[in-house]
């Protein structure tokens, strides 16, 4: 009977490490698994916030072309307003220019004078 259950034992034994064994290799597996679905989910992320990335870029630079043109369109309104001014006021523009001229004439004066 001693015999029977050292058998017994022996035999518990044996499909307790066989199970352990299993276990261990599922557990490899299940890391592994665990591991490319990380890196897959990793790559997706990558890839939206790059395509995100993208299309703000996309809309800072049309929004960039929009304001540019409208300056453009602003400054040569303004340009053309100072022509017509220029072209309807002649003298006052020269006597204008010459006042502003002589003041900063003025103002940047450093006293050199001999």
């Amino acid at each position: 009977m001693a015999q029977a259950t050292s058998n017994d034992s022996s035999a518990e034994l044996a499909a307790v490490k066989a199970d352990l064994h299993q276990l261990k290799t599922d557990m490899a597996a299940l890391v592994a698994a665990l591991k490319d679905s990380g890196s897959k989910r990793v790559s997706a992320a990558e890839e939206t916030t790059l395509e995100a990335v993208h299309e703000a870029i996309a809309s800072l630079n049309s929004r960039f072309e929009t304001l540019k043109s409208k300056a453009g369109a602003q400054a040569k309104d303004a340009l053309d307003e100072a022509e017509q001014t220029v072209t309807r006021h002649p003298l006052a523009t020269v006597v204008a220019a010459f006042g502003i001229g002589f003041v900063l004439a003025k103002l940047f004066d450093t006293g050199s004078r001999h």
